[in-house]
């Protein structure tokens, strides 16, 4: 504080709190903290969105990579409805699984998605 009536109480610095996720100063204070944690959907669709743009790399690798395209946009689209049809999503990843079988880091992909999604009730 830079008023030099200031009486009682008490001064406090703080260094950089960027990255807190709450901090609490004096007596009877609290602190409430909200955090948004993605959830499994979000990150499915993430992963699913990071698995399209792998395919075009790979699309000369794979034999029907437009029909496995259109599957895994069908899928994320699913996946973001307000109550994605799960075991439709389950379904979907099983046949695009078998078409890029071939390709290491697309079943890698694939894989990890149907962990998660297998996961999911």
């Amino acid at each position: 504080m830079t008023d030099s009536k200031h009486q009682g109480g008490s001064q406090f610095k703080f260094g950089n709190i960027e990255n807190s996720t709450g901090f609490v100063v004096g007596d009877g204070a609290n602190v409430t903290v909200y955090q948004h944690q993605a959830t499994p959907q979000d990150e499915v669709c993430a992963l699913l969105e990071n698995f399209l743009r792998s395919l075009e790399s790979h699309s000369d690798a794979i034999e029907d990579a437009e029909g496995i395209r259109e599957s895994a946009e069908m899928a994320r689209d699913e996946v973001m409805r307000p109550s994605p049809k799960w075991q439709a999503v389950r379904r979907m990843l099983t046949a695009i699984a078998a078409g890029v079988a071939g390709v290491a880091s697309l079943t890698d992909a694939i894989t990890n998605i149907q962990a998660i999604v297998n996961g999911i009730k």
